[in-house]
């Protein structure tokens, strides 16, 4: 048995008529208190698990639609007008968020993708630098600038390939005091502590070292000899 084009339309309104008036949001509010919370299946691990080895690798099922091409998607939208989460779920989904980023590994695959996401690429007088180090330390350093290591919540510039240690290379404009607040010598210092509790000692190059490349050489090699 199949219904009519018109049939069918008469259902759906009705039944978006229903889902929208106050019997059929009351309806809803106790579907969604009675799987919400520690309630929900999805929460527990081994559910968790399942369900990210049955999605890796598909696409989102919306993926490339819009309201406009595919009535789904419209029907969504529609459903969606209107409705506002209650302040309990407001709140459990702040703490969530809140909690995930205290994880340090959560923070830094975050951080990464952002930046990465961004297209960060080097700029003068990064590209300088990296000549340098690639002229004179063949191998030992690698830009990290985009995204590709993240430290305490900070991006880092140039990575050792074997050794823990950083160089951060400071624009005279942007990690001026008129910009962060504070003296120079205090903002690397700063930095400096900084990686240093997570165990990376690190050299702060200023951008106006650059003009001097053989007094800079000559600053590096005798860091790293340390």
């Amino acid at each position: 048995m199949s219904w009519s084009e018109e049939s069918n339309k008469k259902r759906s309104d009705t039944l978006k008529k229903f889902w929208a008036s106050s019997k059929g949001q009351e309806i809803l509010q106790k579907r969604l208190n009675k799987y919400s919370g520690d309630a929900n299946p999805a929460k527990r691990p081994d559910v968790r698990k399942k369900i990210s080895e049955k999605r890796k690798g598909q696409p989102a099922w919306n993926k490339g639609l819009t309201k406009e091409t595919d009535s789904r998607v419209a029907n969504h939208s529609l459903a969606m007008q209107g409705r506002s989460h209650s302040k309990t779920h407001n709140r459990r989904v702040s703490e969530a968020k809140f909690n995930s980023w205290q994880d340090p590994v959560f923070r830094e695959k975050m951080i990464t993708a952002s930046r990465q996401g961004q297209h960060v690429s080097q700029n003068k007088a990064e590209l300088f630098l990296q000549q340098i180090l690639d002229e004179h330390f063949p191998n030992q350093w690698k830009f990290v600038g985009d995204g590709k290591r993240i430290v305490a919540g900070k991006c880092p510039d140039f990575c050792h390939t074997t050794k823990k240690v950083l160089i951060e290379l400071f624009g005279d404009y942007w990690h001026s005091e008129e910009i962060t607040g504070v003296p120079k010598e205090q903002h690397e210092k700063e930095r400096i502590q900084l990686f240093e509790e997570h165990g990376y000692r690190t050299l702060v190059v200023w951008e106006h070292e650059l003009e001097d490349v053989t007094l800079l050489i000559e600053r590096i090699e005798v860091w790293l000899s340390y």
